[in-house]
Parts: structure tokens; sequence; C-alpha cells
């Protein structure tokens, strides 16, 4: 199994799932959902804004949307495959989802 994980690039260690795999976790909640919220705030808040505006932001600060950024980020983060983080987006995106 070790001879496996090495081939993959796969190193398990408290730096690579605590510190990295979390700060990438924190960029993908940045990414989606508080961006979605600064940009909803906008539409609302400033006159004569786009009505876009409050729509692109409520979707993106929907959990399935966010739960998916979240996926993503920790996957690219920890250099996965291609492969594995199509199917990170989905997973993220399904335990985000309400």
């Amino acid at each position: 199994m070790k001879e496996f994980l090495k081939r993959k690039g796969v190193e398990i260690s408290f730096q690579a799932y605590a510190i990295t795999a979390l700060s990438y976790m924190a960029l993908g909640l940045f990414a989606s959902l508080i961006i979605g919220v600064i940009i909803q705030t906008i539409g609302t808040e400033v006159p004569y804004a786009p009505e876009i505006f409050v729509e692109a932001g409520g979707y993106a600060i929907q959990g399935g949307v966010y739960g998916g950024a979240i996926g993503v980020a920790v996957a690219y983060g920890l250099k996965a495959p291609p492969l594995v983080m199509f199917s990170a987006l989905f997973a993220g995106s399904f335990c985000g989802a309400p």
C-alpha cells in the first residue's frame, strides 16, 4: 500500500491533511460563499445596480454551490488528478446541499 501511495504522489501527513487541506477549504469557502454575499449585498444596497447581482449572489450562497467549490479547492490543494477533482465537485455539492 505504501508503494502505491508513493507512486501516486500521495503523502499522508499532518501538514498535508490538517494545514494544506484546511487552508484550501477556506479558500473555496471564500471564493464562493463570501464573494456571493458581497455581490448580493452590492445588488441590494447600491442604487441602480443590475438585478443580476442579486441573482448571481443568491446562487453563489446556495449549499450545493459553495460545497462544490470547497471540494474542488481541497482536491486542488492536495494535488489531486483531474478525475478526482471532478468527482470532488459533485461530492462537495452533495454534502453542501441541504
